[in-house]
């Protein structure tokens, strides 16, 4: 969940527990099904990912797990170097290609690349 990262490294109860930062995980979510939907379509695939299903399953998983921690928030909290590009600004730069907008997101990995600003000036 990089909500966790944005968020200087909590734990996912911290988010799916909080109302408004469970809304900014639904909202980012929305907009990952909405750009692996255009990618597929970009790639000729016509079986595309039911929104519905995807934010049920994995909020159900998360929901459940108690305190986790995800490997890039670990990275955070250790002051380990993040693999931003690859990680969050390669799949918003394809979202951008295709013409899903994506305003969660682009929130979110803002806040990202503040933390490892942040990270790096220590």
């Amino acid at each position: 969940m990089i909500l966790q990262v944005a968020m200087g490294g909590v734990t996912t109860d911290v988010i799916v527990n909080d109302a408004d930062l469970r809304a900014h995980a639904n909202d980012a979510m929305r907009e990952v099904v909405a750009i692996a939907n255009a990618d597929l379509r970009e790639h000729g695939v016509l079986d595309f990912l039911d929104e519905k299903a995807v934010m049920e399953r994995m909020f159900g998983l998360t929901d459940n797990m108690g305190p986790y921690w995800t490997s890039t928030a670990i990275d955070l909290r250790e002051n380990r170097q993040l693999e931003l590009d690859y990680l969050f600004s390669a799949p918003l730069q394809r979202a951008t290609d295709l013409h899903v907008p994506c305003p969660a997101l682009t929130s979110i990995i803002r806040f990202i690349r503040g933390q490892a600003r942040k990270r790096d000036r220590k």
